[in-house]
């Protein structure tokens, strides 16, 4: 669905909004209900005092909350509802609260992470699996996405390498390339699973080596084999 236009439903018209801190996709809706202009923001925040509900691995950014009280201020709700506590009545000292506790929290992640000498964002990694849980028959190949990046502010060879289990067939198990100062790029590798293979979360991982620095297995992803035989 399109961003920051009308979609209407029944007598209801909604418009969304990008939304990111407490996940990098997510979104808040607006729709006015007996002439109260609500915003629905998921679990964006806790109760009325503005409590942040940021998840690293959910790829939360340091300015996100910044972002997201700017949306606030711009649409100006009447009454924001959540996915879990009580529905917050909007006032200028609520608003006013929420942008300075946003900037307050970048500013803390800026004091504390070493982003000057490498930036792998507030989450921390270097590489990503795409999806992060596969399930598989035993004698079946299946993909993976691996997402990689440069944390460092000048050009360094990148040199990515998957961890699987010893009898399994990796199709690309290495990656090489020059990236630019922060470039992000992705791979794709095709795994097949041995027949007589069975195993619930099996772990796969991807050994990141940026320039001189050795990252280690800085991401997984969890296979499940289902059944037997084939």
């Amino acid at each position: 669905m399109p961003l920051k236009q009308k979609i209407k439903w029944e007598e209801f018209e909604f418009t969304i909004y990008e939304q990111a801190g407490h996940t990098l996709f997510s979104a808040a809706i607006e729709f006015t209900v007996d002439g109260k202009r609500v915003l629905a923001i998921g679990d964006q925040y806790q109760e009325d005092d503005g409590q942040f509900n940021y998840v690293y691995h959910n790829k939360f950014r340091i300015w996100d909350y910044i972002d997201s009280a700017k949306l606030y201020k711009t649409v100006n709700p009447d009454i924001l509802i959540s996915g879990h506590w009580e529905p917050v009545i909007v006032t200028e000292e609520f608003l006013r609260r929420i942008e300075e506790k946003g900037k307050e929290l970048e500013q803390l992640h800026r004091d504390l992470l070493p982003l000057n000498e490498l930036d792998l964002g507030a989450e921390g990694f270097g590489a990503s699996f795409h999806p992060y849980q596969t399930e598989v028959e035993p004698g079946k190949t299946f993909s993976v996405t691996v997402e990689i990046k440069n944390p460092f502010h000048e050009e360094k060879e990148v040199f990515a390498k998957m961890i699987t289990p010893m009898d399994w067939s990796v199709d690309k198990g290495e990656f090489k390339a020059k990236f630019t100062s922060m470039e992000t790029t992705q791979f794709t590798t095709y795994i097949t699973v041995p027949l007589g293979t069975t195993g619930y979360r099996e772990r796969i991982a991807v050994d990141l080596t940026v320039g001189e620095h050795h990252f280690g297995q800085h991401a997984e992803a969890l296979v499940t084999i289902l059944g037997g035989d084939k």
